[in-house]
């Protein structure tokens, strides 16, 4: 039973790893064939921020899902809440700073918000489904 959650956990590195990748190749895509499509030149930075919040997001989450089911959903609210809050100040400091490109990095980052929240749910599903197979 110690060795599952690793596995799981690595598993869920490779997933989220691809699931990047494909994100960043398709923005880069639309970014420079489809100009239209009002996407920040600072994507990169957000697909990578995102990544290494989601990472330590589900890590804190699979790791609280151990202990019982009220652990985890205190930690599931603090947790989301918490990000909606830092998400809130970093886009409110780059469209301070950046006001020329404000209303396409609050676009692109709030499009990436869902992509990495829809694949949070899937993945945090897909544990708790395997917990409740083992």
């Amino acid at each position: 039973m110690v060795d599952y959650p690793k596995a799981s956990y690595k598993s869920f590195i490779r997933s989220l790893t691809v699931y990047t990748v494909i994100l960043a190749v398709i923005s880069y895509v639309i970014r420079h064939w489809v100009p239209e499509i009002p996407i920040t030149s600072s994507y990169l930075f957000i697909i990578l921020f995102m990544f290494g919040v989601t990472l330590a997001i589900l890590w804190l989450l699979n790791k609280s899902m151990d202990v019982k089911l009220s652990r985890f959903a205190n930690a599931f609210m603090l947790l989301i809440f918490g990000k909606i809050l830092f998400y809130i100040v970093i886009i409110f400091i780059y469209a301070y700073l950046n006001r020329d490109e404000a209303v396409s990095f609050i676009i692109s980052f709030f499009i990436y918000y869902i992509f990495y929240t829809g694949f949070e749910i899937f993945v945090l599903l897909k544990i708790n489904q395997q917990k409740e197979n083992s």
